[in-house]
Order: C-alpha cells, then sequence, then structure tokens
C-alpha cells in the first residue's frame, strides 16, 4: 500500500498508467512488521477507505461476485492501470479461485 505520514515506508520503482501512457515513477510503499499487519492495514483500507474519503471501497464490499467486485476495485481508485479489473478477473478464471466463493453451511 502506498504510505505517507510519520510511518515506516520504502521507496520503490513501480508503473503508474497516466494520461493514455505507462511511466515509471518512485513509489512511497508502507513497510510492516508482518504479514499480518500487512492484511489487516489492507482490510482496514476497503473497509473504512481512505482519510478524504470514507466510502471509497464501498461498492467492492457490496459486490456478490468476483466480477462485480473486481470491477468496483478499479473503479474505486484502487489502481491506475486500465485493465486491473480484467488482470483480477483473468487470474481468478485461471486458478480456479472462485471455488472459495461458495457458501457453506455449518
Amino acid at each position: 500500500m502506498k504510505a505517507s505520514g510519520d510511518v515506516p515506508k520504502v521507496s520503490l520503482e513501480t508503473q503508474e498508467y497516466e494520461n493514455g501512457q505507462w511511466i515509471t515513477i518512485q513509489g512511497v510503499f508502507r513497510v510492516y512488521p508482518n504479514f499480518a499487519d500487512s492484511v489487516s492495514a489492507h482490510t482496514q483500507l476497503f473497509l473504512y477507505g481512505t482519510t478524504w474519503n470514507a466510502k471509497q471501497y464501498a461498492p467492492v464490499l457490496s459486490a456478490t461476485d468476483y466480477k462485480t467486485a473486481a470491477k468496483a476495485v478499479q473503479s474505486s481508485g484502487y489502481a491506475t492501470d486500465p485493465t486491473y479489473a480484467d488482470k483480477l478477473i483473468n487470474m481468478i478464471e485461471t486458478y480456479h479461485l472462485n471455488q472459495y466463493d461458495k457458501s457453506s453451511t455449518i
């Protein structure tokens, strides 16, 4: 995740899509002490949005299937890649990850 403020962070080269073309920039990313903290922070981002828009990812959370969720991730501004949703959907389908979407009763 991108970082700001007084938190542990690292600057890494990354690709962004701007004005119809790919550019390489130095992105500042948050560093977490462990995997669990990283997953927790990512979850918090989707649940509570950003400091400037608490409902930014609400369409992702209200999606009822993976294709709608992937498109909502893209349209919510999570990534600049204009084909981000298509790439997510392709990965889900290639590796049959949607098999884990089935609900079960206990």
